[in-house]
């Protein structure tokens, strides 16, 4: 993307206004920014005579945005972050050499972060970030379960886990739960993004509940935290829940046959 050098303020103005717009006041803007009052008006005014048009409705000891002065200030607030951001990452990496994984966030700690510090031994200069929201458009990589639209996509299988049912002990005697066909009376725990896998690991082992009742949840530290409190029964990959495993906060439920899940690297 091009720009017109002259259709670019000054960034001492664009922040003065950013700051006054979000409190609505020059004089908090000043103490935010370590500046007078005075020199916040200042930008203010030399801004809006860049711009041609008013920024702020002055009235009396007060000031509002105009419409278009509110519009201004989103568009400028991005752009001031975007450049924060970007010069964060230049510092953080001056190199220039980094990797961006999107990958889920309980995921990454509890399984990619232990691996990664074998890399940083290899590769000291090399930066990896993790990135939770794989929307993003500044991702090199995704560690992800596949989807319909891997085909058109260069897709290796990373990981292989075994998905595994387990609950807080308290659970598993309260309703006397010792095996698979136990499970029938218990609340279960779903993920919002697989919302067939009960159904699935149930059919794995042979049995049929009448029905697969329980809480949703979208992330994996709340399902397991949800798990932990007695809850409900979870069903989740055994490598997110090693510790809670080995300090017995939470108790596998043996079965037959466990489901597996694949994670890809695309």
């Amino acid at each position: 993307m091009t720009f017109i050098r002259r259709f670019l303020p000054s960034i001492t103005f664009l922040c003065s206004f950013e700051a006054s717009a979000r409190h609505l006041s020059f004089t908090a803007a000043a103490r935010e920014l370590n500046l007078t009052q005075s020199a916040i008006s200042r930008h203010i005014r030399m801004l809006e005579e860049r711009l041609g048009s008013p920024l702020f409705v002055r009235d009396r000891q007060t000031v509002r945005l105009t419409r278009a002065g509110e519009l201004y200030a989103v568009e400028i607030r991005s752009a001031l972050a975007l450049i924060s951001q970007a010069t964060l990452g230049f510092r953080a990496c001056p190199s220039g050499r980094s990797i961006n994984v999107g990958i889920d966030a309980t995921l990454g700690a509890r399984w990619l972060l232990p691996a990664l510090k074998d890399f940083h031994v290899l590769h000291p200069d090399v930066d990896i970030n993790l990135i939770s929201d794989m929307r993003q458009d500044n991702i090199d990589v995704c560690i992800r379960l596949p989807t319909d639209d891997d085909h058109e996509m260069v897709v290796r299988e990373i990981l292989s886990v075994p998905i595994i049912p387990v609950c807080a002990s308290t659970l598993l005697a309260r309703f006397r739960v010792k095996q698979v066909e136990d499970m029938g009376e218990a609340p279960l725990l779903h993920f919002t993004s697989r919302p067939d896998m009960w159904e699935r690991w149930f059919e794995n082992q042979g049995f049929y509940p009448e029905a697969v009742n329980g809480t949703l949840f979208d992330q994996y530290m709340t399902i397991i935290g949800a798990a932990m409190s007695g809850i409900g029964i979870a069903l989740l990959p055994r490598v997110l829940v090693l510790d809670e495993l080995e300090n017995g906060s939470l108790s596998e439920i043996k079965c037959k046959n466990n489901i597996t899940e694949n994670y890809n690297i695309i």
